[in-house]
This record gives C-alpha cells, sequence and structure tokens, in this order.
C-alpha cells in the first residue's frame, strides 16, 4: 500500500502566504514542485513544494532577492553588500553560539559548564548591540574582544568589558590539565624533592614544596614588582 502524500493542497489554498495554484507532474529523482502565486507580488512562479513543511514564505526569486537585502541592511550591523560585520555584532553573534548551541567548538568552556547569555539579548540583537558599543573601548582597535570580569559569571550587563587579548589570558580560569588548584603554578618531579613550580607568564619565579606555597610565592612575586593585573591567589590584596 502506498504511503500517503504530505502537503497536499487544494488549489486556492494560502500557504505561508503564498496561494497554491497546482502541482506540477511528477519528476522521477526530483523534489515535488507547484505553481504559486507570490506572497508580495501576486505573480505566478515556481516552487519547491516541501518548503511549505519548513514555514518558509513563499515568494518569486525577484521578491525574495529584495526580502533578503532588507534583512541585511536592516540595521547595518550584519554585514553583507561586501561589508563586514560590526565588531558588536560578530561579537553577539559568537556569544550566542558559545552559549547556545551545542554543537559550536567552544560550546563545552561557556554553555556547557553554565555560562548564559542575558535572556533579552538571545533574540534582540539590537538591544546587545546597543549595550557592547556603550562599554569604554568600543572603538579602541588595542581593545578587540569582550571579556567576562567574573569568569565564572555570565554574559550580562555589568560583567563585560572590552579587553585585550592579554588581558582575557590572565583572566582565563584553569586549565583542565592544571591539577594544583593554581594558576600560574605547575607540577613538575624534580630531584630535589620541590615539585611546585610558580612563573608569570614566561618569568620562572622557583620551586616549592606545595602548591600553596607556590601560590604565595607567586603573589609576593606580583606584590613585589607592581604585576596589579594579575589577580592574588593566597594572600590578600591590603588598600
Amino acid at each position: 500500500m502506498a504511503k500517503a502524500r504530505k502537503h497536499n493542497y487544494l488549489p486556492g489554498d494560502v500557504v505561508n502566504g503564498a496561494i497554491f495554484v497546482r502541482e506540477l507532474p511528477n519528476v522521477p529523482h526530483q523534489e515535488r514542485a507547484a505553481e504559486f502565486l507570490c506572497a508580495d507580488c501576486g505573480i505566478s512562479h515556481i516552487a519547491n513544494i516541501c518548503n511549505a513543511a519548513h514555514k518558509q514564505v513563499i515568494r518569486c526569486w525577484d521578491c525574495h532577492k529584495i526580502n533578503l537585502s532588507r534583512v541585511k541592511t536592516k540595521h547595518g550591523e550584519g554585514g553583507g553588500k561586501g561589508k563586514k560585520q560590526s565588531k558588536a555584532y560578530y561579537t553577539w553573534n559568537h556569544i550566542k553560539q558559545r552559549c547556545l548551541n551545542s554543537n559550536s567548538l567552544f560550546y563545552t568552556r561557556y554553555g556547557g559548564r553554565g555560562i548564559k547569555m542575558h535572556k533579552p539579548w538571545i533574540n534582540d540583537s539590537m538591544r546587545c548591540i546597543a549595550y557592547l558599543k556603550s562599554l569604554p573601548g568600543y572603538n579602541d582597535p588595542l581593545l578587540p574582544s569582550i571579556d567576562r570580569i567574573d569568569n565564572d559569571g555570565n554574559y550580562e550587563p555589568g560583567n563585560l568589558r572590552w579587553a585585550n587579548y592579554d588581558t582575557q589570558a590572565i583572566n582565563k580560569g584553569l586549565k583542565s590539565c592544571n591539577k594544583t588548584g593554581f594558576k600560574g603554578v605547575a607540577i613538575h618531579k624534580l630531584k630535589v624533592g620541590n615539585n611546585f613550580t610558580a612563573h608569570i607568564s614566561s618569568t620562572y619565579i622557583g620551586a616549592y614544596s606545595t602548591a600553596i606555597q607556590a601560590a604565595e610565592a607567586r603573589d609576593w612575586h606580583i606584590i613585589k614588582n607592581g604585576l596589579w593585573q594579575y589577580p592574588l591567589q593566597v594572600i590578600r590584596k591590603t588598600a
């Protein structure tokens, strides 16, 4: 028994804004096609009948191009016609992918560990873009990337700043391979028995018998050299 065909329309049916006229004779190994009256201009044209299943507005090619142009130039931030995406739009899109798209390469580091995107921004790019543009440093080419002040906090008002890549690197959380519990502290099996080394960037500070001693030595190095861009981990900073 043959299966019932889906998407059977009668002449005059309105399908996603267009008027169904007739289905064209079936061609083996090709998608079902039908004649529609364009949803915008009313001109007769041929379209894939299965588009209705995806709730696509059925337009003729000329109206489709006009509508596509309107979408791309609605706020001028998303690029199109040889123009680059704005810095704010690019950032909004990447925040959304990191937090909501489980197929994103970086999802495990953001949405996968509970980092969320401010709800009003998810489907309102202009609201997010307006906020991002209001932050100090938006027009500074030396501050190309958005940074969360609290690395465990969300992408939300009050927790964002424009920063350079060095600042972002400093603000990152512990790498998964770091088992010491402290940034800038590594485990090494040394002959002298001091198995924990401390460092800041490429500067080696010393070797210590415990992880907390290494972290404390790193904090003192920060204090003595005024490297306040690096957060203290053991010693509390006094005013």
